[in-house]
């Protein structure tokens, strides 16, 4: 199944269920130049997977605009399976968080004792004066 993510970010939302058949599937996200390479029977790397089992459920936060694909996988030789799949797409989701980047944790760290340093030496300097002139 295609995903088209235009507006990011975008959560992406999957979950299987086994409907006939035996537990030997699994969904995965992709994008779409790893669906190429699974296509073409190549090796690519999932950007999300589940266990392999009856049913299955990931979340993706996906912060890159473009065309991205869920794949269901069934075991290698195992018997044919009916799947029922849900995709759904959250633009901008309130409650999940990008993070923050580590420089700019740097940045509030390296700020914040900067101010705590010249507070703690303000302090300590007219406490000195005060206690020398008593």
């Amino acid at each position: 199944m295609q995903v088209i993510v235009r507006r990011v970010p975008t959560l992406i939302d999957c979950s299987f269920e086994v409907v006939t058949g035996l537990p030997t599937v699994r969904a995965e996200l992709v994008s779409e130049d790893d669906f190429r390479e699974f296509y073409r029977h190549r090796t690519y790397e999932a950007l999300e997977s589940t266990k392999t089992g009856h049913d299955g459920h990931f979340q993706r936060l996906v912060d890159a605009p473009g065309p991205y694909r869920v794949l269901i996988r069934n075991s290698q030789g195992a018997a044919p399976v009916a799947v029922s799949l849900v995709v759904r797409t959250e633009v901008d989701p309130e409650n999940v968080s990008a993070g923050v980047t580590p420089a700019r944790k740097a940045v509030v760290i390296l700020a914040s004792l900067m101010v705590l340093a010249g507070t703690v030496i303000w302090s300590g300097g007219r406490l000195l004066r005060a206690w020398r002139n008593r």
